[in-house]
């Protein structure tokens, strides 16, 4: 398995060394490594299988809670909400924020999915 960091590398040097991994192991990944010097100091966040930011969804699902008490407060169905603060967002209007913007987004791709799904 090659490396995906330099700090990834550092880190499995120092647990070879401190006998946390067998001897060898970072040998072999260094070997399997394409080009050591091209390796950016340190990954990039992970992504789950479909390629979302893993922090991005658990930031938005923790927000899926204020997007019920919006629709509460405006008298609408989430769905309603979320398309209300999209719409409003893209249209410059309201007060509503980046992050507002992307947990609606979130909460519409996911009813999406689950809706196509369940047609299949």
């Amino acid at each position: 398995m090659p490396f995906r960091s330099k700090a990834q590398m550092r880190k499995f040097a120092a647990m070879e060394r401190r006998g946390e991994l067998s001897r060898g192991t970072f040998r072999r990944w260094l070997e399997e490594t394409p080009n050591v010097k091209k390796l950016p100091e340190r990954a990039g966040r992970m992504a789950d299988k479909n390629g979302n930011d893993k922090k991005f969804i658990a930031g938005a699902i923790k927000r899926q809670g204020w997007l019920r008490a919006v629709a509460k407060r405006l008298g609408m169905t989430t769905y309603e909400a979320a398309q209300h603060i999209v719409n409003q967002y893209r249209a410059g209007k309201g007060s509503w924020t980046q992050k507002d913007f992307q947990a609606a987004m979130f909460y519409l791709r996911v009813l999406r999915k689950a809706a196509k799904k369940k047609g299949e």
